[in-house]
């Protein structure tokens, strides 16, 4: 099974028109023929992924530095990921 990485340092740009607009994972990057897709987007501090992305995924998983302490505006932003998400559950580890 092939697993594809996708990374906002790379692959596309978080503010760009085709990202901001999209409704799906390939209306702003290729994905080629991997069966897995992991898409690592910016942090959300500091910008936010639009909802039809989050909605259009199979699993949203986000992922906290161990090396420090979960703070207010983490769990803020964790509620509003789970809120874009609609009816998919976003997961942290």
């Amino acid at each position: 099974m092939k697993v594809g990485l996708l990374s906002y340092r790379e692959e596309f740009n978080c503010r760009s028109e085709s990202y901001l607009l999209a409704n799906n994972l390939t209306d702003y990057c290729q994905a080629g023929d991997a069966m897995i897709v992991l898409v690592v987007h910016q942090p959300l501090t500091e910008e936010s992924v639009p909802s039809p992305l989050l909605e259009s995924a199979n699993l949203n998983l986000m992922i906290a530095r161990s090396d420090r302490t979960w703070t207010t505006i983490d769990q803020e932003v964790f509620e509003k990921v789970g809120e874009q998400s609609g009816e998919l559950r976003c997961s942290w580890c």
